[in-house]
């Protein structure tokens, strides 16, 4: 076999004039298909693309169905309603802070004050009394929203005390002990189980929102602290007392939500039983009070949590 010649290469100062050109002979490299996929995957993108393009017009025609569809047939948008159970944040502080005013029944002397938190310590006894006696008695009961109303009274009478001017002198430590409080309080309770009376069951929201709500804006409204003149008595929370809060609020707002998210579950299946069945109606009740709730759950304690 002879060796192949070997090709002439120019020199290093040999000026090139022109590109050797020449095609590969026929039976050589030229003829092998690398990649035999390679124009069959492209066209088949294109035609996949081409398709994923009129898929948009194929469902602009077709007509969509009710999200829900019982018998007759129930369309959400028709009985989307919200009514909630409480006024907006804005509303309530709006109130709340108009309420601060100064007026003739001030508490001046030390020995008013002095009375008066001993007052509230005494009311704070009566109340844990009362749900210790509930846990460990069987005849005996203490429901939430009882045990809510009992402090909301206790509530109204601290912010008596601070909105007349007077500043604060232990009652700022009365509320940050009610909120540590409600914690114990509110755990142990299972709530709102029965959907056979919606209006009672409505009612029952509206308190245990509101209840919350008044305390949010109370506090939220001291964090801030109220507007006074110079030298005039303390009305702001103290920054430890808001450190305290917001400890507190990471443990107490999801508990507090917990207690309605059963009923929520509930009432989806509730309402989509009844559209299944047709009963707008019973639907159009239990869809927007759900509606409702899930408005409520958004607001508890927007105005501590925008705060801290």
């Amino acid at each position: 076999m002879e060796t192949p010649k070997t090709p002439l290469h120019p020199g290093g100062d040999e000026e090139i004039r022109e590109i050797p050109q020449a095609s590969l002979p026929e039976g050589t490299i030229a003829d092998l298909n690398l990649n035999p996929g390679l124009y069959d995957d492209n066209s088949d993108e294109s035609n996949s693309e081409g398709e994923n393009k009129k898929q948009p017009a194929d469902d602009g025609k077709r007509k969509e169905n009710p999200i829900i569809t019982g018998d007759e047939g129930i369309d959400k948008e028709e009985y989307y309603e919200i009514e909630p159970l409480t006024c907006s944040f804005e509303e309530a502080f709006g109130k709340l802070t108009n309420e601060v005013s100064p007026r003739a029944d001030q508490v001046k002397e030390d020995f008013q004050k002095s009375r008066l938190i001993n007052y509230i310590d005494e009311q704070f006894l009566v109340i844990q009394r009362k749900y210790k006696r509930s846990r460990s008695s069987v005849t005996e009961s203490y429901p939430l929203l009882t045990l809510l109303s009992d402090l909301s009274k206790l509530i109204d009478i601290i912010w008596h005390s601070v909105n007349t001017h007077s500043g604060l002198f232990g009652q700022d430590d009365c509320l940050v002990r009610i909120l540590g409080d409600l914690e114990d309080y509110v755990y142990p309770y299972i709530m709102f189980e029965d959907l056979s009376d919606l209006d009672v069951l409505k009612k029952q929201l509206q308190h245990y929102f509101q209840f919350f709500q008044r305390l949010d804006t109370i506090l939220s409204l001291l964090i801030d602290g109220v507007l006074q003149e110079s030298y005039g008595p303390r009305l702001k929370l103290y920054a430890t007392q808001v450190v305290r809060i917001n400890s507190i609020m990471g443990r107490l707002r999801p508990l507090v939500i917990s207690k309605v998210t059963s009923l929520k579950n509930q009432m989806s299946y509730e309402s989509h039983i009844y559209a299944q069945k047709g009963e707008k109606e019973s639907y159009r009740k239990v869809h927007n009070l759900s509606n409702a709730l899930d408005v409520e759950i958004g607001k508890v304690f927007e105005g501590i949590l925008d705060r801290t």
